[in-house]
């Protein structure tokens, strides 16, 4: 789930599974060309369903973000990274 043009200046938030399974939520800013973001380090797996939710409390920092998997907070991990 996001709002993410990589070519264009639309870039705000997306909520996704990273390439090892693991829930990630990312946050642009548009002034730094950077995201700023919290990832649970523990894959979600596959056979049920999960329930995943990010949010931001509008700091400027990763510690403002958190990420919830089936209703517990799960971000054990920052994912700083310039575009």
């Amino acid at each position: 789930i996001a709002v993410w043009d990589v070519q264009g200046t639309t870039r705000e938030f997306r909520l996704y599974l990273d390439a090892n399974g693991y829930p990630s939520f990312d946050c642009y800013d548009e002034s730094g060309d950077d995201t700023i973001g919290r990832e649970d380090q523990t894959a979600i797996g596959t056979g049920s369903w999960k329930f995943v939710v990010g949010v931001m409390d509008g700091g400027a920092d990763a510690a403002n973000i958190k990420v919830y998997v089936n209703g517990l907070q799960t971000d054990d991990a920052d994912t700083v990274d310039d575009v």
